[in-house]
C-alpha cells in the first residue's frame, strides 16, 4: 500500500539562515500481522526557498543545541 502526505518543511539557523522545501512524502506500507508498517519514505520535492547552506551549517550547532535542551529537562525522583 502507498500513502501520501503533502508538506512544507522550514529550517532556520539563527537569524539569517533559512531553507524550506515543499513537496509530497510517499510512504510504502507493508502489512505486519494486524498492523501496518512503514517500509520506506521518499520526499518528492516540488519547490525550494532559501539556501541549502543551512544543511551544511546545522551539524556544527547540533551539540550546543542538544546541551541547551538537556539543561532544561526536569527530573522527578
Amino acid at each position: 500500500m502507498i500513502g501520501f502526505f503533502k508538506s512544507r518543511n522550514s529550517h532556520w539557523l539563527g537569524e539569517e539562515g533559512f531553507w524550506a522545501i515543499s513537496g509530497e512524502y510517499e510512504f510504502l506500507l507493508t502489512k505486519a500481522g494486524s498492523n501496518w508498517q512503514i517500509t520506506s519514505v521518499k520526499l518528492n520535492a516540488k519547490g525550494e526557498e532559501g539556501s541549502r547552506d543551512v544543511l551544511a551549517e546545522a551539524p556544527k550547532h547540533a551539540k550546543d543545541n542538544l546541551d541547551a535542551r538537556e539543561s532544561l529537562k526536569v527530573s522527578y525522583q
